[in-house]
């Protein structure tokens, strides 16, 4: 059975003293039962992209909490 997972961008906003985080879905991640991933961006409605494992490739770690404002 294939799983679906919502990619979302996430937006900040202050309202004077409040501050609220606004979620905004911008695509889905499908993963097949076959063991394959899929992403599909809603700004790319005709495009799918296939993610692969990589192999001896470090990525960088991206620390979210450091990034955000």
């Amino acid at each position: 059975m294939s799983q679906f997972y919502n990619v979302v961008t996430r937006k900040v906003i202050l309202d004077g003293k409040k501050e609220k985080i606004l979620h905004h879905k911008v695509g889905n991640i499908n993963f097949t039962s076959n063991g394959g991933w899929f992403l599909q961006m809603h700004h790319l409605p005709e495009t799918e992209f296939q993610i692969f494992k990589g192999y001896n490739n470090e990525l960088p770690v991206i620390q979210i909490e450091d990034n955000v404002s």
